[in-house]
């Protein structure tokens, strides 16, 4: 692995839940440690929350699905989806908050 300095910009490599999608930023050094707890706090956060949630999160913050389409992929209403979304982004608030992440 290679030294690198202080200030210097280095990709990081952040992993979404289990999956082998991976995205690259280009971040400063000082943050990549704030990065990776912040990244796995929303994984331990995700793992906790039952599957249709998750999937609904994840498709609208991650592949941006709309709400209609979420709705039609989970059978209800756009309102329903957009409650659950709103409940899970409450939730996800004081998750960060309780460990001790305040964005």
């Amino acid at each position: 692995m290679q030294t690198l300095r202080r200030n210097e910009i280095v990709p990081m490599t952040l992993r979404w839940m289990n999956w082998k999608t991976v995205f690259r930023l280009r971040i400063p050094l000082e943050t990549e440690w704030e990065a990776k707890e912040i990244t796995e706090s929303i994984n331990r956060f995700l793992a906790c929350l039952e599957q249709d949630n998750r999937v609904m999160f994840v498709q609208r913050y991650w592949y941006s699905t709309s709400i209609t389409e979420l709705a039609e992929l989970f059978h209800t209403s756009n309102h329903n989806v957009s409650v659950r979304l709103s409940r899970i982004r409450t939730k996800l608030r004081k998750h960060l908050m309780k460990e001790g992440i305040f964005l």
